[in-house]
């Protein structure tokens, strides 16, 4: 499968209210992407000039319709969105000091001083980016790991070969991969090794994983560092463990989006939801009912949207919230019927 991911949005301060960043992902069957590139070449021919089309060159009418078509694909959409207007700089300074603390008390614990020493530049990569780019990390982390937890439990019902391969497409924001997205790629399979250990991928008794096996540790052979060197309680006996990763590694590149249909759609979504969530639409209501069914219906007690803060102030405006839950009301069901 390929998972193409962008973003809308600064990260930066903002004293105005519903200050929405969002980044999206949009996942989809490699069986799936010549019809996508057709579909994404119509629209920039017709709004475009046969160029990458923006969100703000196409008509409202003409984006809804885009989305009706988009969902006839299999694809599958995962979003979050932050309120930055709600954060405040001390907060967001010390939940990143906090993250960076908590890397760097690992460093005595490696045997070896190459381990040491790359524990050490991890934390101080981390330490040194901007908090508009912390922030950025942090959604994109979530955003990852929600990918891994729901994606292959969708199409494993579906399509399963799809789970053969994850390819990720990220935009790239230069021609060199800047300290943001070497920092990024550095840490992402870390942090999310961990989170599953936490949080596990869900698995469907009886589903076809074969094309899944190669990302899965056999039974007893998954490292067992976590309970050895940090004391962790963590079972790694089981035959589901999963090598986070080598998901990540797998195919995972920085590229034009210029070059990639998929990236341009998750730039798309990210736009249109930012825009949703600030009602910057003629009919915020009409654009929420057409990405509903490019989405996933949330688990019980979750939004199909995620609504993230790295700070513990504030809720989010009322009419935002409600067109999430529009969102969330149409959009897939999960198990396949």
């Amino acid at each position: 499968m390929y998972i193409f991911v962008d973003e809308s949005g600064t990260f930066t301060f903002a004293d105005k209210q519903n200050a929405w960043c969002t980044i999206a992902a949009y996942v989809l069957p490699e069986s799936k992407r010549r019809p996508l590139d057709g579909l994404v070449s119509d629209l920039r021919f017709r709004h475009g000039g046969g160029r990458e089309v923006k969100l703000g060159a196409i008509p409202e009418k003409d984006f809804v319709r885009f989305l009706t078509d988009l969902r006839k694909l299999g694809g599958m959409a995962f979003a979050l969105a932050v309120d930055v207007s709600q954060h405040r700089r001390d907060e967001i300074q010390r939940h990143q000091q906090v993250q960076v603390d908590k890397i760097a008390q690992n460093i005595d614990r490696m045997i070896y001083e190459e381990g040491r020493r790359m524990i050490a530049d991890l934390a101080n990569g981390l330490g040194a980016l901007p908090l508009q780019l912390y922030t950025q990390l942090v959604l994109q982390v979530e955003l990852a790991y929600t990918v891994l937890k729901y994606a292959p439990l969708y199409y494993v019902q579906r399509e399963p070969i799809a789970l053969a391969n994850f390819r990720w497409r990220v935009d790239q924001k230069d021609r060199i991969p800047n300290r943001y997205e070497k920092a990024f790629l550095e840490i992402l399979p870390g942090l999310l090794q961990t989170k599953s250990l936490r949080d596990p991928m869900i698995f469907l008794k009886g589903a076809d994983y074969r094309h899944f096996q190669r990302f899965q540790y056999e039974a007893g052979a998954a490292p067992t560092y976590l309970k050895d060197t940090y004391g962790l309680d963590v079972d790694t006996s089981g035959d589901s463990t999963v090598n986070v990763g080598k998901i990540i590694n797998d195919d995972f590149r920085y590229v034009d989006s210029q070059k990639f249909s998929g990236v341009q759609v998750a730039d798309m979504i990210a736009s249109a939801l930012r825009r949703v969530l600030r009602s910057n639409f003629d009919s915020p209501e009409e654009v929420a009912l057409a990405l509903g069914p490019n989405m996933l219906q949330a688990p019980k007690g979750e939004t199909t949207v995620r609504l993230l803060s790295l700070d513990q102030t504030g809720h989010p405006d009322e009419k935002a919230a409600t067109l999430v839950r529009l969102i969330g009301k149409y959009a897939r069901p999960m198990l396949k019927e």
